[in-house]
């Protein structure tokens, strides 16, 4: 069985509260849409493709970092380090020339709870 990744938050954000939802927040669901499409191209062995939503789902998350304090100050510090997890599968994929990966996604991108509303 698979190991959960990628970024949950919890509470669930509501669809229709949009006018609620933050320039973080939406940075960090961009993220993990690109995240998961990501993960599912680096299971299936498109390292090309993995590594093109990797880096889109950085940016997202560099975003959201930066927007992350004062309203997600508590979130911050779990999304920097699941921005350094990202980069550390970037790398890995990039220095493999693309060959398939020799680490299972899940070694190095672990599944991050955030606490935003």
């Amino acid at each position: 069985s698979r190991l959960p990744t990628g970024v949950a938050i919890l509470p669930a954000v509501p669809a229709m509260a949009e006018s609620a939802q933050d320039e973080c927040i939406s940075r960090v669901i961009a993220s993990s849409v690109a995240e998961n499409a990501a993960i599912d191209m680096d299971r299936a062995g498109d390292v090309k493709g993995a590594i093109a939503k990797y880096e889109e789902s950085e940016r997202e998350l560099a975003a959201a970092i930066a927007a992350a304090v004062p309203s997600h100050a508590e979130d911050h510090p779990k999304l920097v380090q699941h921005r350094k997890e990202v980069l550390s599968r970037i790398q890995h994929l990039k220095s493999l020339n693309g060959k398939p990966a020799t680490i299972p996604v899940e070694d190095q991108i672990k599944a991050v709870q955030l606490g935003m509303a």
